[in-house]
């Protein structure tokens, strides 16, 4: 197909004049299913650019966080914990919940680039 069907086709789903541009792409030599596949490509690369930034954000705040807890303890639950025992707990539920967090974007980025079940 050429590039300048594709942006007549985009205009006019932007505008509202095709509600679904994929027929009209079938109908200048695409098939719908070639469609789907693309855009579906297309989507998966922007997930996984956009997990994988979120992922390096959770690894870095992650490793502020071991470095230094009381930074981030913008409610006061560190400072007012009842005993050292609690306050460690504390940190490492926090330290616990970002690995995990870590984890499932890892997990996703790995199915979405064909590694897992989605």
């Amino acid at each position: 197909m050429a590039a300048g069907g594709l942006a007549v086709v985009g205009t006019a789903y932007a505008t509202g004049i095709l509600k679904n541009p994929l027929p009209a792409l079938a109908s200048v030599g695409q098939s719908v299913w070639d469609s789907i596949a693309l855009a579906g490509a297309t989507n998966d690369e922007k997930s996984i650019r956009s997990l994988e930034k979120r992922l390096e954000e959770h690894r870095r705040k992650l490793d502020d966080y071991r470095q230094d807890p009381d930074a981030y303890d913008n409610q006061g639950f560190l400072e007012n914990a009842p005993s050292l025992e609690v306050r460690n707990r504390i940190i490492e539920g926090r330290i616990k919940h970002l690995g995990q967090e870590i984890r499932n974007f890892e997990e996703q980025i790995e199915r979405l680039r064909g590694g897992g079940c989605k």
